[in-house]
């Protein structure tokens, strides 16, 4: 099992020359466990459950949407906006190129090569190098995985060609109005015998259930842990190499404004710092390529109306910031 560890780890283990190993939380499994037992309780009762009250504790039917795991479905509309609204990604020198002066015959000065900006790295991570990337977010105690995944730097053709099938374990990166990266996982899961899930969903229960017993916070709980994550190490890992950074962002948005989210994908982090003033996302804006926006859907929490146009597992998304430390 592969280890993971904080820079704060990797520091003190530096400091004292001491052997100080972290290893991968199972409490995601525990839950998994957790929900399948009250699923068992629940089918013995003969009934006693609708489906909506198991739905709710956070199981997932087989007679599902056929199309609920179809890359389509969960990026399309934003596709079509950003092959409107983007171009290829532009090449930014940081210092422009210095022109030869004096009579022709002359040779000119030697000048120095400009260094290009590169937007789609992170750190140590290159998400144009078709290397695997994992992450481990350390929250609150706990230690949360996303498993590797390959990244695909957006393309018009992206969705056609299948490469953003849930199946394929890749993530689409593209970059927003300032260059800052936005990537784009998979959530959910293949059904309740499914302990992985896809890219993106150990994070999603971590954020949306109670531990252990796999009942569905309310989105007041939701935002007061997504508030409590900001200041947390994320860990990116690709080949060798480690980049470490902080949380600096985080929103859910509700069902009833994920219509309009996906109506803002060039200009999100913009849109995402005028409907959620508190979050950080104001603070994102000062930042271009030292800021990393992970997206990935969600459910609908206790309480909360259902969007009738998205399936159970696209009720929401989720916006999380990290900042290079």
């Amino acid at each position: 099992m592969e280890e993971w560890r904080s820079q704060k780890q990797v520091n003190k283990e530096r400091g004292t020359n001491k052997e100080n190993k972290t290893r991968m939380s199972r409490r995601d499994f525990l839950r998994v466990a957790a929900g399948l037992g009250l699923a068992g309780g629940g089918m013995a009762l003969g009934g006693f459950f609708a489906k909506r009250g198991l739905e709710e504790l956070g199981l997932r039917f087989e007679e599902r949407d056929t199309n609920e795991l179809s890359s389509k479905d969960f990026f399309d509309e934003e596709a079509q906006i950003l092959q409107k609204q983007t171009q290829e990604a532009p090449t930014q020198t940081t210092e422009p190129a210095v022109e030869a002066t004096g009579a022709p015959e002359e040779t000119p000065e030697p000048t120095s090569t400009p260094e290009v900006t590169k937007y789609f790295e992170f750190g140590n991570i290159d998400f144009e190098n078709n290397e695997q990337i994992g992450m481990s977010y350390f929250l609150a105690g706990d230690q949360v995985l996303v498993p590797y995944f390959e990244p695909i730097i957006w393309h018009p053709e992206v969705l056609s060609s299948g490469e953003f099938d849930p199946e394929k374990n890749t993530g689409v990166v593209y970059l927003d109005s300032g260059h800052r990266k936005v990537l784009n996982l998979h959530s959910g899961r293949r059904g309740p015998l499914d302990e992985q899930g896809f890219s993106a969903y150990k994070l999603q229960i971590y954020l949306e259930e109670h531990p252990d017993i796999g009942v569905r916070r309310y989105p007041r709980e939701v935002n007061e842990i997504l508030q409590n994550i900001l200041g947390s190490e994320v860990v990116l890992k690709q080949a060798n190499n480690f980049t470490y950074s902080n949380i600096v962002a985080a929103a859910r948005i509700t069902p009833s404004l994920v219509n309009e989210s996906k109506k803002n994908v060039y200009n999100i982090n913009e849109w995402l710092a005028e409907k959620f003033p508190r979050t950080g996302f104001d603070e994102v804006l000062n930042e271009e390529e030292n800021v990393l926006v992970v997206k990935f859907c969600g459910r609908r929490l206790a309480g909360e109306e259902e969007n009738p146009n998205e399936p159970t597992y696209r009720q929401s998304r989720f916006f999380i910031a990290t900042k290079l430390s």
